[in-house]
């Protein structure tokens, strides 16, 4: 009887030591198995990093992806936008009132509104009473071959012309200088004649006064009117002048509602002048 239960002890001996070894071979493949995932996440990790790592360039600061380019060029502040204005406005051509009436010529007043209204520009005076294109063109410092090429066309179609279509008057070095080449021309010529009645001439004598100037010479405004001798309509200087330079035409007929030549009428082209000006933003 003691032999058998001992043999039974043996046997439930034996069983627990088999499950004790299976339970802790279980969890000895339990603990590897959690062991590889655990491995296997650090890799991924790793990966994910070295992805992210990348965008950022080598390290050294000279790379970028495209996105934090975008994103540099927008938070970086635009440059403003540096405006300069010429420092004087030059008025060339006619005048018509003589060396005592001056004060209300439209040169004078177009001044007078420049300083109330507090703009730092000035005004200088070019013109010339009496006088025709010409010789504005010689003051302005036409080359005199381009002015004698003028009348030799003018004698060539016409043996009696009058004076403002066959000479000019030439100035000398000293009348000739100027300091207004960067200020922004204002023309208004061919009232007195010296453009043979033609248009087109006169278009062109204008441009050659306007082209003696230099950074702001398309800021330029041209004024027109019927010239004295009334052989060339007002509709015809307008369509002629404004086919060119467009709203930077002024036609005295459109802007003077009194006498050209009274002192209401030359205010209002000197308002006139002024208003595109200020219009186009030219003054500061």
């Amino acid at each position: 009887m003691k032999k058998r239960n001992q043999f039974v002890k043996n046997i439930v001996l034996v069983i627990l030591c088999i499950l004790l070894a299976g339970t802790m071979v279980f969890f000895y493949i339990w603990d590897r198995s959690d062991e590889k995932k655990l491995l296997a996440s650090y890799e991924n990790v790793g990966v994910s990093q070295q992805v992210d790592m990348s965008s950022f360039g080598d390290g050294t600061g000279e790379e970028a992806t495209s996105e934090e380019a975008a994103a540099t060029e927008d938070t970086a502040a635009a440059p403003e936008a540096t405006v300069t204005y010429a420092q004087a406005v030059s008025v060339w051509g006619d005048q018509f009132f003589d060396s005592d009436s001056t004060s209300s010529s439209y040169v004078s007043l177009l001044a007078d509104k420049l300083a109330n209204d507090g703009h730092s520009q000035t005004v200088e005076d070019h013109t010339v009473s009496g006088t025709n294109t010409l010789s504005v063109m010689d003051l302005a410092g036409i080359e005199s071959d381009t002015l004698d090429a003028y009348i030799t066309n003018h004698q060539s179609g016409n043996k009696n012309l009058s004076n403002a279509e066959s000479a000019y008057t030439e100035h000398s070095d000293e009348e000739k200088a100027r300091s207004d080449q960067e200020d922004i021309p204002v023309i208004f010529m061919g009232y007195y004649g010296g453009w043979n009645n033609d248009t087109n001439e006169l278009v062109q004598q204008i441009q050659f006064v306007i082209n003696t100037f230099g950074t702001y010479k398309d800021q330029a405004i041209v004024v027109g009117m019927a010239p004295q001798s009334g052989n060339v309509t007002q509709d015809a200087i307008d369509e002629a002048l404004g086919n060119v330079w467009g709203d930077h035409y002024i036609s005295v007929a459109d802007v003077c509602s009194s006498d050209f030549f009274t002192f209401d009428g030359q205010e209002e082209l000197a308002d006139a002048i002024y208003q595109k000006l200020v219009s186009f933003g030219y003054l500061g």
